[in-house]
Formats: structure tokens, C-alpha cells, sequence
């Protein structure tokens, strides 16, 4: 989907949809009051950190990057309309999963 600040091309992932209640509590990443279990998420980088919860308004989506300490997604520009996610990703060739070299997103 096109950043919203810059129109660039970004990559995030999708955790909640219109009709959701979003939040995160100490780190944890919560949707409709439950426990989002997220493997590629380090929490030990958000201990601490509480946003919401917040209701997703229908039609659009709400979106985070897998490093949450550094990301800049919905967060900061709110939850975008559904029709601005142009496509998925299927396949992650480089950085290689679970490397060190880990992209801020």
C-alpha cells in the first residue's frame, strides 16, 4: 500500500479489520480484549508500551510493521481504507527469516 505520509510503497501486516477493537498492553498486541500470539514480534522491545484500544472503523484496516519500536504504521496515521492494500507477500527472500539483520517495519 502507498505510505500515507509519502506515497511510497510499504509493507505491513495486517492485525485488525473494521468492526475490531485494537490495542496493545504492555507489549502485547490485543484484538477484541484477546492475546494476539505473534512469533515475529520481539516483545521484549515494547515492554511497556500500552495504545488503545481503539475501534477500526468499518472498511478499513488497521496495520503494524513486525518492529514495532521503530515502525511507523497505523499507530501514527491511523487505519487506512481497504482499498489501498494493493497486494501481499508471499515469499521474504532477504533478510532471511529470523536473521539479525531484521528490517525496521
Amino acid at each position: 500500500m502507498p505510505d500515507p505520509q509519502d506515497g511510497m510503497l510499504i509493507v505491513k501486516r495486517v492485525v485488525a479489520v473494521g468492526g475490531d477493537m485494537v490495542g496493545i498492553s504492555d507489549g502485547v498486541l490485543e484484538v477484541d480484549g484477546r492475546a494476539v500470539d505473534e512469533p515475529y514480534a520481539d516483545r521484549s522491545l515494547e515492554n511497556g508500551v500500552y495504545y488503545g484500544p481503539y475501534p477500526v472503523p468499518d472498511g478499513r484496516l488497521f496495520l503494524l510493521g513486525d518492529h514495532r519500536a521503530v515502525s511507523v504504521d497505523s499507530r501514527e496515521f491511523g487505519p487506512v481504507p481497504a482499498t489501498d492494500v494493493v497486494g501481499t507477500v508471499d515469499v521474504r527472500v532477504w533478510p532471511r527469516p529470523g536473521s539479525l539483520d531484521e528490517p525496521a517495519g
